[in-house]
């Protein structure tokens, strides 16, 4: 795919100041450098920031897809994105964990010098879209509580909290990636003082709901709101199957919620809980669904039975029709050699006509 312009018509208004101080700041980083390794960047925009433009490309370097962070042009106007980016791409690159976005690099793109950051590309898009495609019952919650998405978040918090002493700072289902296979990574690491517990206790409540916290308030007054301590109401969840499990959460949800930030519980000690809530899920599910699991393992065999029968029966025949065509094919052969000997008869009595003809 045909690779779009360097150079956006809107890039004529940078400062030329600042992007020299942005290629000194990378010239740190050389390691990072992807100059020349990015191809079949993708013309179109799959997401559109207020700071950025998301493009799909492929990294030589890698190869496999990625993500390109394109960082938009009017920020170059504001005397403290050099600091911002800086820092942003110093921590991004320490970060190493299974459930935080890695940076696989950077490179500064044009006359312009406008700078591109590469990570890879995550196939199941953001949790919020991911949730979306998945039933709201207790199965499924329990499946995300345990080994995928809330067990993997909690995760890569309790890494960048115990590991780096930081924190996210703008931790919400959209800043949530999952990869084609299920897991998910951290990423679009903010700058606000938000709590990444409280916030995460949002995420778990948007797990529960399928709703964003506080979608029905205008966006100008949902800070009113958090700061007077109205927090999403606890729903409804008929599915009486693992209602153990629900509960569970839900109360994690209020311990990260509470008014005090020190009275609320650390990235590691959720963590642990939603561990613990997984073993006890397991444990209790295989219990009461034994039998259950034993009916339908028979009727499995039976179907694998089946097709192991059917698979047979089509090799013998296609086993009988290629001995049939090996016979046509000898058949084929012995004609063709006793055309051959006829060939060398007819030949051998030519050369003694000839012989015969000149004495």
């Amino acid at each position: 795919m045909e690779s779009p312009p360097f150079l956006m018509d809107s890039d004529e208004n940078c400062y030329p100041s600042v992007r020299r101080g942005l290629k000194d700041i990378f010239s740190s980083l050389e390691d990072l450098n992807l100059a020349g390794l990015i191809e079949d960047r993708e013309r179109e925009q799959l997401a559109l920031g207020s700071s950025c433009d998301i493009f799909r490309a492929r990294s030589i370097k890698h190869n496999k897809r990625v993500a390109i962070k394109r960082i938009r042009c009017f920020l170059m106007d504001d005397v403290c994105f050099e600091n911002i980016l800086e820092r942003e791409v110093r921590l991004w690159s320490r970060l190493k964990h299974p459930n935080v976005l890695p940076l696989l690099g950077f490179f500064l793109e044009g006359k312009r010098a406008l700078p591109n950051l590469v990570s890879e590309w995550m196939g199941g898009g953001t949790l919020t879209t991911y949730m979306k495609d998945r039933p709201l019952d207790a199965l499924e919650i329990s499946k995300m509580a345990r080994k995928t998405s809330l067990y993997g978040i909690a995760g890569g918090l309790r890494y960048i909290h115990d590991e780096h002493s930081m924190i996210h700072a703008d931790l919400k289902s959209s800043n949530i990636l999952v990869s084609s296979g299920g897991r998910p990574v951290l990423a679009d690491f903010g700058l606000t003082t938000m709590s990444d517990i409280w916030a995460f206790g949002m995420v778990i409540s948007e797990l529960l709901t399928r709703m964003v916290p506080y979608a029905l308030i205008s966006d100008l007054y949902v800070a009113n709101v958090i700061l007077s301590g109205q927090l999403p109401q606890k729903p409804e969840f008929e599915d009486i199957q693992n209602r153990n499990v629900f509960e569970i959460l839900w109360k994690i949800c209020q311990q990260c919620w509470k008014d005090i930030p020190e009275h609320r519980p650390s990235a590691s000690e959720v963590h642990e809980k939603l561990e613990i809530l997984g073993i006890g899920f397991s444990m209790g599910r295989s219990i009461a669904c034994e039998s259950h699991h034993l009916e339908d393992n028979v009727a499995l065999l039976e179907d694998t039975l089946h097709c192991v029968e059917s698979l047979n029966s089509n090799l013998s025949d296609a086993l009988e029709a290629e001995k049939l065509n090996v016979a046509e094919l000898k058949n084929k052969i012995h004609e063709l050699e006793n055309n051959i000997a006829d060939l060398e008869w007819d030949l051998e009595f030519e050369r003694r006509k000839k012989v015969s003809i000149e004495f």
